[in-house]
């Protein structure tokens, strides 16, 4: 009786089965490259970027100074130096950011209109007016008055913000700004030290007058900026 060779289709053939692997076996692939993303611009040297403006950033700084330091210290103030119970102060505290708020948007269509520096010089002044009227006024009318001037005050934020957009460059404004936002807010982180270690050693009038002189100095430099044409 003759043998039976092995079946045609070549499925117990061992060189047929590795013939079958290679040809189910999809070829490699080569890695596909992918291009690095491009990091933020690099300054040019003598960009604004490069060198920020120092004036701009010792007018936010001072300004700053003020800014941190009333949010810190106003509550305490009106506890403190005025002895308005805790829900009042709350409130007064609250009609502040509220003013706060809205000026905002108003400093800044003032600012277009007629300027960027006389705003900013203007809204410094009344913040000097209020810090007067906290640390003088008795009456509530008084201290409620100075609260929202106060407030006010705060509408140097735009216009000072816009300059600094307009110096840097298209390319380099995201990182530029927060460089920029970064310089003075830590040059404002002072404000502790400064302000409560003035009204530790020689009282509440002190601290108060340290927030007034961080306004009145900024003004100056922008009318002698002005007066002068020095076009800082």
């Amino acid at each position: 009786m003759a043998r039976r060779g092995p079946p045609r289709d070549g499925r117990h053939d061992p060189g047929s089965r590795r013939i079958r692997a290679r040809r189910s076996t999809p070829p490699a692939r080569a890695p596909r490259r992918v291009a690095p993303r491009a990091g933020p611009p690099v300054p040019a040297r003598g960009s604004p970027l490069a060198a920020p403006h120092r004036v701009h950033d010792d007018r936010c700084g001072l300004r700053s100074v003020r800014r941190h330091g009333d949010v810190l210290v106003s509550a305490l103030i009106l506890r403190e130096y005025h002895a308005l119970s805790i829900g009042l102060a709350g409130v007064l505290f609250t009609a502040y950011f509220v003013v706060l708020t809205a000026t905002q948007p108003v400093a800044g269509w003032l600012a277009d209109r007629f300027g960027r520096d006389p705003v900013a010089a203007a809204a410094l002044l009344l913040g000097v007016v209020g810090y007067l009227g906290l640390l003088l006024g008795d009456a509530l009318p008084a201290v409620a008055v100075a609260v929202g001037l106060i407030g006010l005050g705060m509408g140097w934020g735009p216009p000072v913000q816009s300059q600094f957009m307009d110096a840097l460059g298209e390319g380099e404004r995201g990182v530029g700004f927060g460089l920029v936002r970064t310089v003075y807010i830590g040059f404002a982180a002072l404000n502790g030290a400064v302000v409560g270690g003035a009204a530790t050693v020689a009282g509440w009038r002190a601290g108060i007058g340290v927030l007034a002189l961080s306004l009145v100095v900024p003004a100056v430099v922008i009318g002698a900026n002005r007066a002068g044409g020095f076009g800082l």
